[in-house]
């Protein structure tokens, strides 16, 4: 079995983080939140995938891309496809939204709630494939 090392640790509980962040910004009014709230789950999203990745040892590139890391996830676990393809939607929610010229459209509060909802499923679904010891380790 391989090991949970530090780093997927890491990968891990930051994701968690991001989550966490993107979800008490939904709790406080997600129409106040409407740029970080999908940044944040595109984060939480991608750093789950990477996470995993880092636990097959599978080495990947500095991407923002979900669909690309989907592709090297796939490779390994073909399973995980229709979750990390429907998941690729978030990719653009790295950078757009957060800066004014890169928006190319209006954000809405729709755009959170299916981020939220898509980003738990990655989390919840990356998370399960590591042994942690416990819930309490990430």
């Amino acid at each position: 079995m391989d090991k949970v090392t530090n780093t997927v640790k890491e990968w891990f509980a930051n994701a968690n983080e991001d989550f966490r962040v993107a979800q008490a910004l939904w709790d406080l009014g997600p129409e106040n939140y409407l740029r970080a709230i999908p940044y944040h789950c595109q984060q939480a999203a991608e750093k789950s995938i990477k996470g995993y990745l880092a636990f097959k040892k599978i080495k990947f590139q500095k991407t923002h891309d979900l669909g690309e890391l989907a592709t090297l996830v796939c490779s390994v676990s073909p399973d995980l496809d229709p979750l990390l393809r429907d998941a690729a939607h978030l990719t653009p929610y790295a950078v757009e939204f957060r800066y004014p010229d890169a928006a190319k459209r209006e954000r809405t509060t729709s755009d959170s709630e299916v981020a939220l909802k898509t980003a738990k499923k990655v989390y919840l679904a990356m998370s399960a494939l590591i042994p942690f010891e416990s819930q309490w380790e990430i």
